[in-house]
């Protein structure tokens, strides 16, 4: 009984991160770089719950594009992430 609940629980995860990444690569579909950015770090941001996400594309610093979602909403490079809602950006 243990074996089959357990089980069950292990199916039911990869259930859920299956999903998931079907959702995200829904996001894919015919979008321009731009949008893509956006629309990925708002789908990583309600997909995991997050409090922030941020997205980094390019292959130097110098050509890097970096977007962040905060609140539901893809913020502006000038935008204080620490205005949105009650808690601060934070480097991992």
């Amino acid at each position: 009984m243990l074996m089959e609940q357990a089980a069950r629980v292990q199916a039911e995860a990869m259930a859920e991160r299956l999903d998931k990444l079907q959702r995200l690569a829904a996001v894919t579909e015919s979008l321009s770089i731009d949008e893509l950015l956006a629309e990925l770090a708002l789908s990583l941001e309600e997909l995991f719950a997050a409090q922030t996400a941020e997205v980094h594309f390019g292959e130097d610093s110098s050509e890097l594009a970096v977007v962040r979602a905060a609140g539901g909403r893809v913020l502006e490079p000038g935008d204080d992430v620490g205005n949105v809602g009650d808690w601060k950006w934070h480097r991992s």
